[in-house]
């Protein structure tokens, strides 16, 4: 979060705000993997606000018989993003920034997950936001080498 708060994207009308639940068991992860993760989700939430509003980061422990995995929501008040392009958004070199964007954010935060043994969903409404929502297994003890 320190280096997203020094990032020039960052300013004072974006507000994050983190709830995370006492119930959350240890999960195994790689890390410097997962922070990319957050990195690349944090940087489009911001890219989605340009007059700020508000990142939600929420872990918890869904409530559901027999589970066995832990769910983080990063969601903001963006723009939303359209049906159009919400179909192409994981894959490789598909960008909506002109001048900035790669198109690799959010195949390589994709790829991440599904190494973790995990899986990853977006929900997005225009001009009300986008939640992506990931679920990763409590007892992943072998993490897949990550080749992004």
């Amino acid at each position: 979060m320190l280096l997203l708060e020094q990032d020039e994207r960052f300013n004072e009308r974006i507000k994050i705000i983190k709830v995370y639940e006492n119930n959350i068991p240890k999960v195994y992860l790689d890390q410097n993997w997962i922070r990319k993760v957050f990195w690349n989700l944090l940087v489009n939430s911001i890219d989605a606000m340009p007059r700020g509003g508000k990142i939600y980061i929420h872990v918890r422990r869904p409530n559901v018989p027999n589970n066995e995995e832990i769910e983080i929501v990063v969601a903001d008040t963006g723009e939303g993003i359209p049906p159009e392009i919400m179909k192409k958004i994981f894959e490789p070199f598909f960008t909506t920034k002109k001048t900035k964007g790669t198109g690799l954010g959010l195949p390589i935060v994709h790829r991440i997950v599904d190494n973790h043994g995990g899986v990853i969903n977006v929900k997005s409404e225009r001009n009300k936001g986008t939640s992506f929502t990931i679920r990763l297994p409590i007892k992943n003890k072998q993490i897949k080498t990550v080749l992004v």
